[in-house]
């Protein structure tokens, strides 16, 4: 299992054959086969490139606490994310056929958010709970806004760990403002809303 202190790399000219993929899906077939419910990898959000595969292989956003971290998990369920014109759709596969959970907007500076009913269960917890972050994250690799309102922004420490789109904008303006302090160069999509403080000036 790739754990805190493993990486996964494929050399320059090895990628894009599929390498990488085929070594995440025989690590998963292993662990299960030795009753583990699947995967977890952390990465960083500035690693774009990373962020990138491992939602394009439908991993699912676990948490933001520290790092953005990944996971595929037995109990999950496969999900598509269908971009046409300023609208996203993510649905999940269930029975055969897909779902829709969430509708989100690209509205310039503000995020449009609709939730299908089914999304929240009795106690009003996402179901599946990492279907909000998990379009999150691939919208901000779109350079899509993360904020929905100023009420939303206001309560953007209480999902600071993982959850709404507006912990996730929270924490990538911390991310990028502690690799800018260490002096590295950060390439990453603006996100509408942000001011990318440096460290201190983040509330």
């Amino acid at each position: 299992m790739l754990g805190a202190y493993e990486s996964l790399y494929v050399m320059p000219r090895d990628r894009g054959r599929g390498i990488a993929g085929g070594a995440l899906r025989r690590c998963d077939a292993v662990l299960r086969a030795h009753g583990a419910r699947g995967l977890r990898i952390p990465t960083w959000w500035s690693w774009q490139a990373a962020v990138r595969f491992y939602l394009g292989l439908g991993f699912w956003v676990a948490s933001w606490k520290h790092q953005l971290t990944f996971m595929e998990r037995q109990d999950l369920p496969p999900y598509r994310i269908l971009e046409d014109r300023g609208v996203a759709r993510l649905e999940i596969r269930q029975a055969d056929a897909w779902r829709l959970l969430i509708i989100a907007e690209n509205r310039g500076e503000r995020l449009g958010w609709h939730e299908e009913p089914a999304v929240r269960s009795s106690d009003g917890r996402p179901h599946p709970r990492e279907a909000p972050g998990t379009l999150a994250a691939a919208l901000a690799v779109r350079g899509w806004p993360l904020i929905r309102s100023e009420e939303a922004w206001a309560r953007r420490h209480g999902w600071s760990d993982m959850g709404e789109p507006e912990g996730l904008a929270y924490k990538i303006e911390i991310f990028e403002a502690i690799d800018r302090r260490h002096g590295f160069t950060v390439r990453t999509p603006r996100i509408p809303g942000l001011r990318y403080r440096d460290l201190d000036e983040i509330d």
